[in-house]
């Protein structure tokens, strides 16, 4: 058979065990976020007082979220660009809501985004030459 008729193998796709890892602990958080967005006074419970609009902003974030995990699987790149950046506009929102009910865990909460979205973009872009 002729050289330009030869189909080219690629390398199957590995999606490592770090990147794994945080895909599963990102669906248990969608998990666990929206039960504690549809159980009755969860987010009060956990937050403080919260106005009405966060409630329907978490059900939004979570389907958003569960829409990147699902594409981030199937390896498409809008997806890992989509993941990356609802955490980023989910901070912004919880400093919103922490500044408006006058709690004082705002160093907590920001520190903790930081280190999980670091640990996201490092698992992400490791891997971003095998996204399509």
């Amino acid at each position: 058979m002729p050289k330009s008729f030869r189909v080219a193998k690629t390398a199957p796709k590995s999606r490592g065990v770090f990147l794994t890892i945080m895909l599963a602990i990102n669906a248990l958080n969608a998990v666990f976020g929206l039960l504690s967005a549809i159980v009755p006074g969860t987010l009060d419970a956990v937050m403080g007082s919260v106005p009405l609009w966060y409630q329907a902003f978490v059900l939004i974030e979570l389907v958003v979220l569960v829409v990147a995990l699902v594409g981030i699987w199937f390896w498409k790149r809008w997806a890992a660009v989509l993941g990356l950046a609802t955490p980023i506009l989910s901070l912004v929102v919880a400093i919103v809501v922490i500044v408006s009910t006058g709690r004082n865990d705002i160093v907590e909460t920001v520190a903790a985004s930081i280190i999980q979205n670091v640990l996201w973009y490092w698992a992400i872009f490791r891997k971003w030459s095998l996204f399509t």
